[in-house]
C-alpha cells in the first residue's frame, strides 16, 4: 500500500501541472485568436510577421505545395489554402493547424520533471508539424484521385499519429530522466 501512495502521487502532481499548462495556454491561444481574427468582436490589427495563425499557415502551405510541385502537380497558393492546377484544394483552417496538438505535446513535456526540455519541445514540435505536412500532402492526392471519402478520414489519421509520435517523445523523455537519475546514483 505504500508503494501504491508514493506512487500515486507523483502521477497525481504530474496530472495536475498539465491540465494546468493546457489550458493555459489554451486559454492564451483562444484569446490570441480572439484578436487577431478580422472576424472577431476584439480585432486588433495584428502585423502579419507577428501573426501566429499566418505564420503556421505558411509553414504548411509552402512545403506542401513544393512536395507537389516536385511530384509533377503544379500547386498555387491562396490566403488560406493550397489549390492543385489539376483540381483539387485544401483549405488550412484553424483546426488544420494543429495547434491543439502541439498545446498537448507542450504541456506534458512542461509538466514532467527533466532536463533537455527544449530539444524534446523543438524535435517534438518538428514532427508534428512533419506529420500535418505529410497528412495534407495525402489529403491532395486522395482529391487528384477522386477518393473525396477517404480523404475525411486523414484528418483523424492525424491526430492518432500525432498522439502516438506525443507519447513516444514523452517517453523518450521520460527515459532520458531516468537513466540520469540511476547514473547518478
Amino acid at each position: 500500500m505504500h508503494i501504491a501512495t508514493r506512487l500515486k502521487q507523483p502521477i497525481l502532481f504530474f496530472l495536475i501541472k498539465f491540465l494546468l499548462f493546457f489550458y493555459i495556454l489554451y486559454y492564451l491561444y483562444l484569446g490570441y485568436v480572439a484578436v487577431s481574427d478580422a472576424r472577431g468582436v476584439y480585432h486588433w490589427h495584428i502585423p502579419t510577421d507577428f501573426d501566429l495563425i499566418y505564420i503556421l499557415r505558411n509553414a504548411l502551405k509552402y512545403p506542401v505545395s513544393w512536395i507537389m510541385e516536385l511530384s509533377g502537380h503544379p500547386a498555387f497558393l491562396s490566403l488560406r489554402g493550397v489549390h492543385l492546377k489539376e483540381g483539387g484544394t485544401i483549405f488550412i483552417s484553424f483546426s488544420c493547424l494543429g495547434i491543439k496538438v502541439m498545446l498537448v505535446y507542450i504541456s506534458m513535456i512542461l509538466a514532467y520533471p527533466g532536463k533537455r526540455k527544449l530539444l524534446f519541445l523543438f524535435s517534438g514540435l518538428f514532427m508534428i508539424h512533419m506529420l500535418n505536412v505529410s497528412r495534407m500532402v495525402a489529403l491532395l492526392f486522395m482529391l487528384l484521385h477522386h477518393e473525396r471519402n477517404k480523404a475525411y478520414i486523414a484528418h483523424d489519421i492525424f491526430n492518432y499519429g500525432a498522439y502516438v509520435i506525443i507519447l513516444l517523445f514523452l517517453y523518450l523523455y521520460i527515459k532520458q530522466k531516468d537513466s540520469q537519475i540511476s547514473l547518478s546514483s
